[in-house]
Formats: C-alpha cells, sequence, structure tokens
C-alpha cells in the first residue's frame, strides 16, 4: 500500500488531497479489506469528500474505516479524500501514516500493511 503526497507545506485552512493506493501483489485474493487512515492533531477529513475509484462514497470516512472488500491478485484500488489544515500544531508538522486490514482467501488469519508516511508542514497564514 502507498500513500501517494510528496512532503508539502501548506498554511492553515488550506485543503489538499490525500491519495491512497490499495494493492494485492500477492498470489490469492484478499478478503475484508479495509482502509484506515487516523489523522493527527492539525489535520480534519473532509466529510463527503472520498473516492473509491474515481466513484464518490459521499459517507466513507478514513478515520472510522473504509471497506473495500476484495482484492483479487494484481488488483489496485485508489482512494483519494480531502483533508483540511485545521490549525499549526507545535512541531508545525504532522506525519500521516495510513493502514489496510486484511484477509487472505482461505485463512482465519487478519494482517496489516502500512503505508509510507508523508510529511505536511503546517505554517501560519501571512497576511
Amino acid at each position: 500500500m502507498a500513500l501517494i503526497l510528496a512532503d508539502l507545506c501548506l498554511k492553515r485552512n488550506d485543503q489538499f488531497h490525500y491519495t491512497l493506493l490499495v494493492a494485492n501483489h500477492g498470489s490469492v485474493p484478499v478478503l475484508d479489506t479495509v482502509l484506515t487512515d487516523l489523522l493527527q492533531e492539525g489535520l480534519r477529513f473532509v466529510h463527503g469528500s472520498v473516492t473509491i475509484d474515481g466513484r464518490l462514497v459521499g459517507a466513507a470516512n478514513p478515520e472510522k474505516g473504509i471497506a473495500l472488500g476484495s482484492l483479487v491478485p494484481g488488483q489496485t484500488v485508489k482512494i483519494v479524500f480531502k483533508v483540511k489544515a485545521i490549525f499549526v500544531p507545535s512541531k508545525r508538522k504532522v506525519e500521516n501514516l495510513a493502514h489496510a486490514s486484511f484477509r487472505p482467501e482461505g485463512t482465519n488469519q487478519s494482517f496489516q500493511v502500512s503505508s509510507n508516511v508523508v510529511v505536511v508542514h503546517i505554517l501560519e497564514h501571512e497576511e
């Protein structure tokens, strides 16, 4: 799984998109796939902004988990959602890390994978 966003600099109240790619690189289908992204202090998820493979899924929320269902070998799902920088945290930056949980077909064991870490710098507005 990859979190696609270069490190960037924002000002308070700016909005931007996180793009995540969840891929099954294995040889068996995976079931019950759920993507979760708990945003750090200073960021707020913009409700109604989630798309999955270009299709708007208005009720989805990455902080509560987005159900992706089954992925066949070689399949990649693209999830995009909007985030707003609501205030400047004490470190002036946030690090974002998403997780996907899944269960390989034919097993009862669940696994979790993590994305790469993306750093977002948040600055005060300059008047």
